[in-house]
């Protein structure tokens, strides 16, 4: 009988039990000294009888070394050229990925047999499914049940949404570091469903996401710099990859205009250049800057060194570090200011709703991940967002375990290779992961709770969450 074990992660600080230590403690069986001391009397009185054979395993040890010394003196060893720099190895050929097959929708092959992480998705995933429903017009929800490699209970659940008739949107609480599960962050978004989110570290002020997230064009989250993210643009296309924050703050005093730059959202203090954008919704993080300017409706009210709050209603608070101190300083009260901010892709795709997430698995029908290391090793249950190449049709796609009581969901699914194997069986061309584990959840409007395990499993709250909604 399989039984779904949990594998949490280990709390910081927490030691770990059940290992062994090194160097043994004395006194210990593993230590030199042995446990037991008292036996060392016994011992003693065989030393004499033991010396001779190792006074004759000595001298035939010697004998042997002149042997080897006179052989390598009438044969010289040729000298060994060493280069420079030894190169670094090349990915493909440390690192060998399954090859995708033809024709699309195929599953993946498996390159290696004897590695328990490239045996594909089990055979009866996107088979014949065992239930299908359609919540919403151009939404599709089909789920299959089975056993998975380890003989564990496995459902995955793939949602269908043809972008012509559905949208892909963001749902968050309503502030940021807040949590909610996602079956109530679905409700509140009054979507048709909805699936897990980004990643999400703790914080000073709650709950902070790793990657961006943007919600009807607008920015309620971006860190500095750039980070993996997946969303859609204005018309409904995914795009997924490095984002990051194009922003610019245009301030006028007197006759003179000048542009800043935005390098941050509601992250609480800016980065080491450009300035830092806080609104409402992200006024719970604690401040850090070297100078401040409050803007109310487009007209700055105060600029000082100090702390000015929190900022309410629509007024937005601009932060400066050292290196921007003297030219957000510039801006004085009265001021006209101008600020926008936009989440792009590299190739300056503004997106209209957008979220972190983990690695891409599939790209251009290509997997891109492999089978060696330790990346993606591991069945766990996973969040996954796919859709085709003409971004016609995207799936939301969920893989958990069924495990009678409340220990076998969030706690067994599949490896990352089996989940790009699901995604492209399903006929997605392009995939990525989003949150995992105790996170993976997916809410279908009409069922009492969760659609993707047992209702009594453990669901673990959210920060963020991706809903579709009728277009």
């Amino acid at each position: 009988m399989a039984v779904c074990v949990v594998i949490s992660d280990l709390p910081a600080g927490k030691p770990l039990t059940g290992v062994a230590s090194w160097p043994p403690v004395a006194g210990s069986r593993d230590h030199p000294a042995g446990g037991d001391t008292t036996a060392r009397g016994s011992t003693m009185t065989r030393l004499g009888v033991r010396a001779d054979r190792y006074l004759a395993v000595a001298l035939a040890g010697s004998l042997l070394a002149v042997f080897v010394v006179m052989l390598r003196a009438s044969h010289p060893a040729e000298p060994v050229t060493l280069p420079a720099a030894l190169p670094l190895p090349q990915a493909a050929a440390s690192q060998p990925a399954f090859a995708p097959a033809d024709p699309a929708g195929a599953p993946l092959p498996s390159p290696s047999a004897t590695s328990p992480d490239c045996v594909p998705a089990p055979p009866w995933v996107v088979g014949a499914p065992d239930r299908t429903s359609t919540p919403a017009p151009g939404v599709m929800v089909r789920s299959w049940h089975g056993a998975g490699h380890d003989r564990e209970p496995l459902r995955v659940v793939a949602v269908e949404v043809a972008t012509a008739r559905a949208h892909l949107s963001v749902a968050v609480p309503a502030r940021f570091g807040l949590v909610l599960d996602t079956p109530e962050l679905t409700r509140r978004a009054r979507a048709v469903l909805g699936l897990n989110g980004d990643y999400f570290d703790p914080g000073p002020a709650g709950a902070v996401p790793r990657g961006v997230e943007v919600r009807h064009g607008a920015v309620l989250f971006a860190p500095a710099g750039r980070t993996n993210g997946v969303g859609v643009d204005q018309n409904g296309g995914v795009h997924a990859g490095s984002l990051h924050v194009d922003g610019a703050v245009l301030a006028t005093v007197g006759g003179s205009t000048r542009q800043l730059q935005v390098t941050s959202v509601n992250t609480g203090h800016p980065a080491d250049r450009g300035i830092a954008v806080e609104t409402a919704f992200g006024a719970a993080q604690p401040r850090r800057a070297t100078w401040y300017v409050r803007v109310h409706r487009g007209v700055a009210v105060s600029s000082s060194v100090r702390d000015l709050g929190a900022p309410t209603g629509d007024d937005v608070l601009l932060m400066a570090p050292a290196a921007e101190r003297a030219a957000l300083a510039w801006i004085t009260t009265g001021a006209r200011v101008r600020i926008t901010t936009s989440v792009r892709t590299d190739d300056g795709t503004a997106l209209a709703e957008a979220l972190g997430s983990s690695t891409p698995i599939l790209a251009g029908s290509a997997p891109l991940v492999t089978c060696v290391g330790t990346f993606g090793t591991g069945a766990r249950p996973r969040s996954v967002l796919a859709w085709n190449a003409r971004r016609a049709k995207l799936w939301l796609i969920t893989v958990n375990c069924l495990a009678p009581g409340t220990s076998g969901a969030g706690v067994l699914g599949v490896t990352y290779y089996a989940t790009a194997d699901i995604a492209r069986r399903l006929g997605a061309s392009d995939a990525v992961l989003l949150d995992g584990g105790h996170s993976t959840t997916l809410a279908i409007r009409g069922d009492a709770t969760r659609s993707d395990a047992p209702p009594a499993a453990p669901m673990r709250p959210v920060t963020n969450a991706f809903v579709v909604v009728p277009a």
